[in-house]
């Protein structure tokens, strides 16, 4: 019986160490911003010295639906955007050393309003990839229009 617990013991640690060959995280909860602004939408990982970059991958998650919004393939340096996103949506930082996946969208629109996922993969040798996630909610705010002062005012 303590041979057993004990590989089951030994079993659980190497599934955590694996697991913890990439992590992923998003800067905050819930961004918000108004129309027509860039927005950023952070998100970072970790690697341990056993894995590199392969990819980062954005979506916009709408009713179980991951709509693609840039796909950036480490391997070669090519960034694809999709959609109505082309055009405005990059990522801040390539640089792999920097562990930084965030994504800059301009020229924010009311329909960029939705919960988006990064997504890291990496790949190490002789093992499987890894692939982690986490998401962010984005909230496009309309601003309001300046006030506009008149002599429209007649009094009888």
């Amino acid at each position: 019986m303590q041979r057993f617990l004990a590989f089951v013991s030994l079993g659980l640690l190497a599934a955590t160490a694996v697991r913890a060959q990439l992590t992923v995280s998003t800067g905050s909860a819930v961004v918000e911003e108004s129309i027509g602004q860039a927005v950023i939408l952070d998100c970072s990982y970790t690697l341990t010295s056993a894995y590199t970059l392969r990819e980062i991958k954005w979506y916009r998650l709408e009713d179980a639906i991951r709509d693609p919004v840039l796909i950036y393939d480490h391997t070669d340096g090519t960034a694809f955007a999709y959609g109505l996103y082309r055009n405005r949506a990059s990522l801040v930082n390539t640089n792999a050393a920097d562990q930084d996946a965030s994504l800059r969208l301009t020229n924010m629109q009311f329909t960029d309003n939705g919960t988006y996922e990064c997504v890291v993969i990496a790949r190490g040798s002789g093992v499987a990839p890894q692939e982690q996630a986490a998401t962010v909610e984005l909230v496009a705010w309309v601003a309001p229009n300046d006030p506009m002062i008149t002599d429209d005012y007649q009094s009888n």
